[in-house]
């Protein structure tokens, strides 16, 4: 698609924001080719590009109202962003693609969306599988943490219980300690510190 205008919208969900590429065939645009890491990290760029968190294309289906890829602003693919998803979903009812309520498919799995009134969308998430193997983490990290558990809700999630205040605690450090961690790999792992307000939490 070298010297071809690429067509998109940009949206924001809850903090996050994203480029979306309406990808379906109308024999008029070339189709985004997500393989092309380097265009979408250059497009994802804060700097010299449109700037995101992510890049999602939408395409056709022949089993739900759309297809949606996402892909991270590293330029590779990401698991399934339920902000991501929400933007999606209500670019694709302003566009036509679907009505009020949407099925769609990420990756393979499938979900369903309902388009609200002021720009809202309510989205329901698969249930989250959990894994044994990467549940009682607390040797990680020299059972500095509490507890710690592994869950996928579409994205792998690691949940850090601290006994520290947030405000203490150097997030950015262990964070990546944890994302980057061999017991993660390939994928890696979003990390979310929480600190119980009771002692029934």
């Amino acid at each position: 698609m070298k010297n071809q205008p690429i067509r998109f919208h940009k949206l924001h969900g809850a903090g996050n924001d994203f480029v979306i590429i309406d990808n379906r065939s109308d024999g008029k645009h070339a189709r985004f080719d997500g393989k092309n890491a380097a265009l979408i990290r250059r497009i994802c760029d804060r700097h010299f590009g449109v700037g995101a968190d992510g890049l999602m294309l939408i395409s056709e289906d022949t089993d739900s109202d759309f297809q949606l890829e996402y892909y991270n602003a590293d330029g590779f693919p990401g698991e399934m962003c339920g902000n991501g998803a929400r933007c999606a979903v209500w670019l694709a009812h302003l566009l036509g693609v679907t009505g009020r309520q949407c099925k769609f498919i990420v990756w393979g799995e499938n979900y369903e969306a309902e388009v609200l009134e002021n720009q809202q969308v309510r989205l329901k998430m698969n249930p989250p599988t959990f894994s044994a193997e990467r549940q009682n983490l607390q040797s990680l990290c020299d059972n500095r943490f509490p507890e710690m558990g592994w869950l996928n809700t579409g994205v792998p999630h690691l949940v850090v219980k601290s006994a520290e205040n947030l405000a203490a605690l150097d997030v950015r450090k262990f964070g990546a300690y944890f994302r980057y961690h061999p017991k993660f790999e390939p994928e890696g792992v979003n990390v979310n510190f929480v600190v119980p307000e009771s002692e029934h939490q």
